[in-house]
């Protein structure tokens, strides 16, 4: 089975260099941008000949909107399932706040009470974020061997990541402090 990770394109929350998550998104605000539609327009040229079996988007807007134009360029026939289990992960007192501001995401000592505390005002815990990508990904590896896309986001993607890496949901937040996101409408590979 091969998954294909793409990225949405880039939104005006990109251009502005504010955090996006799955709160303010909701609302239809974080729409693509020209370049961001340009972006979608070349990864769908790109992938238009792959026989995926399915195309799994996360319901925000963002996603959405790229996968209507691969979905309008591509050869293949499928239908995009929209499956909140792949939304981006949920860092809601972060949102619209400038990204250098996200340094603050880990306290001092290393110890992240966010990674398995209730939180207040709806922000999910990383525990909580595991938990759904752990259900979508059991899901889908019950389907045929064949292709498989999913469109998301860059923070989603990065756990998605340490998720196949096999790493412990202890280290996951380290693990993408450190790791390089993926830029918009790129594509990564993950054999299962």
């Amino acid at each position: 089975m091969k998954i294909f990770l793409l990225r949405h394109g880039e939104t005006n929350h990109n251009v502005l260099r504010v955090a996006s998550g799955y709160t303010i998104t909701t609302t239809g605000n974080d729409v693509l941008s020209k370049l961001g539609k340009k972006q979608a327009k070349n990864v769908a040229a790109k992938i238009k000949d792959i026989p995926f079996e399915k195309i799994f988007v996360s319901p925000l807007l963002r996603t959405r909107q790229t996968a209507e134009i691969i979905l309008s360029n591509a050869k293949f026939n499928c239908e995009a399932i929209y499956d909140k289990r792949i939304i981006e992960h949920g860092h809601i007192r972060y949102e619209m706040l400038p990204k250098e501001y996200l340094a603050t995401y880990q306290s001092p000592n290393g110890i992240d009470r966010e990674l398995f505390h209730s939180l207040t005002g709806g922000q999910e815990t990383m525990q909580e974020t595991y938990e759904r990508l752990n259900s979508f990904f059991v899901d889908l590896k019950t389907q045929k061997d064949g292709n498989y896309l999913l469109i998301a986001h860059g923070a989603i993607i990065a756990l998605i990541q340490c998720y196949f890496d096999g790493l412990p949901v202890t280290e996951w937040r380290e693990k993408w402090r450190t790791m390089a996101l993926t830029d918009n409408c790129e594509l990564r590979i993950i054999e299962i």
